[in-house]
């Protein structure tokens, strides 16, 4: 069975099963989020909307802010690129799209590998 994290006006929570557990980051809106396992441990990125990114290396017990290379303080997704293997785009406001190679480690500054939306 797999959890599953959930971003919500109140922080993260992982439902496994039945049960539904707060990993924290209560006093912020998390608006995209994305998870997946490394290395035997679950790696979660909780982007907010207007305080940043943050990035879990365990399952979300700790959290650490991600500010390398980051303009947008808005997320609104996290996703697998689907043009670069192992790469992650997060689509941020105002700003393009982030790439991460590094699971979120950091952030390039504004190299925006994603083709220009419709009509740009």
């Amino acid at each position: 069975m797999y959890d599953s994290y959930l971003g919500t006006g109140s922080g993260v929570y992982r439902m496994s099963g039945s049960e539904l557990q707060s990993l924290g980051l209560a006093e912020h809106r998390v608006s995209a989020i994305h998870a997946w396992r490394e290395d035997g441990n679950d790696v979660v990125l909780a982007g907010t909307y207007g305080e940043g990114l943050f990035r879990s290396g365990d399952g979300g017990m700790t959290w650490e802010p991600v500010e390398a290379g980051l303009t947008a303080p808005a997320f609104r997704t996290i996703v697998p690129d689907p043009l670069d293997p192992g790469a992650l785009l997060a689509g941020t406001q105002p700003a393009p799209p982030f790439p991460s190679h590094d699971g979120g480690r950091a952030r390039p500054g504004r190299q925006n590998t994603a083709p220009p939306p419709p009509g740009d």
